[in-house]
């Protein structure tokens, strides 16, 4: 089915989290979460961010969600990638890592691939790509500037 309902979501970005000992180690452990693609259209680029990106990230995108102090690679930073980039904001890579088009060392510990999660709910590539340029948006404007 090439235009599903819903986003659905089973990885340790979401809303939900906790966690269990597993052979003395942590492992997170999510319930699905399912977000209408109809709903999914109508958020803004702070909504798509709250949504789906501040368990792990925050609400401010110091790095800090819930989920961060229980995921082996800690979240980025989001307000210091301008800093980080000679104080321009690397739009072009930021929109690859949220997409998933980016290089990871350890896939099992990185970010979903946002632009296949979008492409499974919105009927057009393009409509998946605004939604992921919706999220640099947001992220763009929370820079700091010190």
């Amino acid at each position: 089915m090439k235009n599903l309902l819903a986003v659905c979501l089973a990885t340790a970005i979401v809303l939900s989290v906790g966690t269990t000992e597993l052979e003395g180690m942590k492992r997170i452990t999510v319930e699905k979460t399912c977000i209408p693609a109809e709903q999914l259209r109508t958020w803004d680029g702070a909504e798509l961010y709250q949504n789906l990106c501040s368990t792990c990230h925050g609400d401010t995108g110091l790095g800090d969600g819930p989920a961060a102090r229980e995921l082996a690679l800690q979240p980025a930073n989001l307000t210091l990638l301008a800093r980080e980039s000679g104080g321009r904001y690397p739009s072009q890579a930021v929109f690859s890592s949220i997409s998933g088009r980016h290089v990871s060392t350890d896939l099992h510990l990185d970010m979903p691939r946002w632009e296949d999660v979008f492409r499974r709910s919105v009927s057009e590539p393009a409509e998946a790509r605004h939604l992921i340029y919706l999220v640099n948006k947001h992220v763009r404007s929370l820079q700091v500037d010190r």
